[in-house]
């Protein structure tokens, strides 16, 4: 054999070489990307929960607006017992309150796919105990493996009852749902496979559910309240369009006239 067939037949094994180097590299670099996303994702969705929570726990007092300083002269004891009506005046007239109001719920999920729920609704406030509401949820995904995106639309209706008004658990209350949902997949769930873009683009599957579970309201202004929920979908499958778990998770914002 020539020296020039010696020369090609090294280059091959060297080109080989570096090939099948670079190929391992770019694998471990991918796997390395995705534990990164994975616990970026698992850290955001903490930081939201997080920021949630805060809003939640708010202390929404005024008495901590007074100065100890003060508190020698008759002016500041005057001034302090006027808070102290305007707060119970407050308080009374929120108990007492029976009307409208408007409100939103929102949750998201970060992983295979994104996930986004944003649900407006209105409902009528019967005194401080029942909220009777209807609302439009819409949810969007877009599942990473198959670089697709879903819609979900629907319909829902909520009650939610506050067994307790005063004293210690005021702030929890009983939350019961049934919701129809269209969904319209960009992908077929039983073959894995993308809709025939020929025939329809998206694939459409009817879901209804019944979530029952607890809240927490917190009034932190004057009329505005924020939620937090921890519903259970007792119609529930692995199989299931829309939610992943039979845990659900919510967070949401309402304002009452």
């Amino acid at each position: 054999m020539s020296l020039y067939k010696y020369k090609q037949k090294a280059l091959k094994y060297i080109e080989f070489f570096i090939l099948h180097k670079i190929d391992c590299l770019l694998i471990q670099t991918q796997n390395i990307m995705n534990i990164i996303q994975y616990k970026f994702c698992q850290f955001l969705r903490l930081c939201v929960y997080t920021f949630a929570l805060v809003c939640l726990w708010q202390p929404n007092t005024l008495l901590a607006q007074v100065d100890d300083k003060y508190y020698d002269s008759d002016e500041t004891i005057d001034t302090f017992a006027q808070i102290q009506n305007t707060t119970k005046a407050k308080e009374k007239k929120q108990r007492d309150y029976t009307g409208l109001i408007l409100g939103a719920d929102y949750q998201f999920g970060l992983g295979t796919s994104v996930f986004i729920d944003f649900s407006p609704y209105i409902g009528y406030k019967f005194y401080d105990r029942l909220t009777i509401n209807i609302g439009i949820p819409y949810m969007y995904y877009y599942h990473m493996t198959y670089k697709e995106s879903s819609h979900v639309v629907g319909l829902r209706g909520f009650i939610r009852l506050r067994p307790i008004v005063n004293g210690f658990g005021k702030n929890l209350f009983l939350h019961g749902e049934a919701e129809y949902l269209n969904c319209y997949l960009g992908y077929n769930r039983n073959t894995s496979a993308t809709p025939n873009y020929n025939q329809n683009r998206y694939i459409k599957e009817n879901a209804n559910g019944f979530n029952v579970g607890i809240g927490y309201v917190n009034n932190f202004s004057q009329g505005f309240s924020a939620t937090l929920q921890v519903l259970y979908n007792l119609n529930y499958t692995s199989n299931h369009p829309v939610y992943a778990s039979p845990i659900i998770f919510r967070i949401g914002f309402m304002y009452a006239f």
